[in-house]
């Protein structure tokens, strides 16, 4: 089979006997006879061939965001799905945007490196900023507000934001780890039983311990008040941890 087609504007399929082409460049070259094609409804192309079977093209594979789209800048760091469904995006110096209903909108208020996102229960988002603090959108005047509390957070580097079950606020940063319990901000570091790494990621466990990953003291655990670290001496591989993971089921 021969023939052009175009499914929307700016779009051209040409077909041979055994080639197609999309907007003038090659995308299959079938060593037999193309028989017939068929344009399915997500807009994939399914091709037909007298001996090598059935093809299929995903046209729409990928979906870039770049400047050309709206960001406002190149170099992205976080990216986080807020239960809206929302998608927040961390650029590093340009800011904070987030892509809803497919387009693109830049907020303000936090202009800075941006490190970490999180939602709390209450549905308020915390972004985490290098040299920056952190900070809590405001849905009402639809910018970032700088948070005051804990005052040694304000020009630090926040590396990650985590609320447990239990409702206690976490914050792993260059100068410490911050958690708020009752009201009340507590710094734990080496002199309070922990370490002065920086917690990188959280993750919570069925019973209540919170699990941590730092950048050079492994793997932390918090559980009734008290720390445990396992690290390169315990057989952990290295000391530098970036995520973790609990396998459903299990008891860590």
């Amino acid at each position: 089979m021969t023939g052009f087609l175009s499914k929307k504007p700016g779009e051209t399929w040409a077909f041979t006997r055994n080639s197609i082409r999309h907007n003038g460049e090659i995308v299959l070259e079938a060593e037999n006879f193309v028989t017939s094609i068929l344009f399915d409804r997500e807009g994939n192309l399914w091709v037909a061939t007298a001996a090598e079977g059935l093809y299929l093209i995903k046209t729409n594979p990928f979906q870039t965001w770049s400047r050309e789209e709206g960001l406002p800048g190149k170099n992205i760091y976080p990216v986080f799905e807020d239960r809206e469904g929302t998608i927040w995006v961390g650029t590093f110096g340009q800011g904070i945007a987030r892509i809803l209903n497919n387009r693109v909108e830049n907020i303000p208020g936090a202009e800075g490196e941006v490190l970490s996102f999180s939602q709390t229960s209450d549905g308020i988002l915390l972004a985490g900023l290098y040299s920056g603090g952190y900070y809590a959108f405001n849905a009402s005047t639809n910018q970032f507000e700088l948070q005051d509390e804990p005052a040694e957070t304000k020009d630090a580097d926040i590396y990650a934001i985590f609320e447990q079950q239990n409702g206690n606020l976490w914050l792993g940063t260059n100068r410490g780890l911050f958690s708020i319990q009752n009201d009340d901000w507590k710094m734990y570091n080496r002199d309070s039983g922990f370490t002065d790494a920086t917690v990188r990621y959280f993750h919570d466990a069925p019973d209540g311990s919170l699990w941590m990953a730092t950048n050079i003291a492994g793997i932390a655990r918090y559980k009734n008040g008290a720390f445990n670290i396992y690290n390169g001496e315990n057989g952990i591989g290295s000391n530098l941890i970036r995520s973790l993971f609990i396998e459903p089921g299990s008891d860590p």
